[in-house]
């Protein structure tokens, strides 16, 4: 997992680089992908920049989608999904979380505080109130504090 992080962050880098065509570049019999950015690019490109990217780290296997408005417009693997197997990387394969879930539980509880539906400041316990947990007394009683 830890080689997969730079292999995607240098595909949509490169992905965003000045190869890329305007967004009114008519393409040929060939499925086009519109990124966030706007930027228009013939599928065959980002696949060669994402194996580019996989060969440059090492990185045996990853799995690309890009979604815009909420739809997958592109969905492609690439490589095997373990290397003493050889197996190939499918739609289907299962990538480990690890440490990912921590940011994206940091922005949704940050998208609660912007909401007004959670106060940083507030003690935890009065959220989830568990009487097998008596409410805590430390400095700890507080998300503000926890960090």
């Amino acid at each position: 997992m830890k080689d997969l992080i730079p292999a995607l962050l240098f595909a949509l880098t490169c992905s965003l680089s000045a190869h890329a065509q305007p967004a009114d570049s008519p393409f040929q019999d060939e499925q086009t992908i519109e990124l966030a950015s706007g930027v228009v690019m013939p599928a065959s490109e980002l696949e060669t920049l994402i194996q580019a990217a996989m060969a440059a780290t090492t990185t045996p296997g990853a799995a690309i989608a890009v979604v815009n408005d909420g739809e997958v417009v592109y969905e492609s693997t690439f490589g095997v999904e373990h290397v003493g197997t050889k197996a190939p990387l499918t739609t289907r394969s299962v990538f480990e979380a690890a440490s990912l879930s921590k940011p994206l539980f940091g922005f949704l509880a940050l998208t609660f505080v912007q909401d007004g539906l959670l106060d940083l400041d507030r003690p935890l316990h009065e959220y989830l109130p568990n009487p097998d947990f008596p409410a805590c007394s430390g400095a700890s009683d507080r998300v503000t504090e926890l960090a």
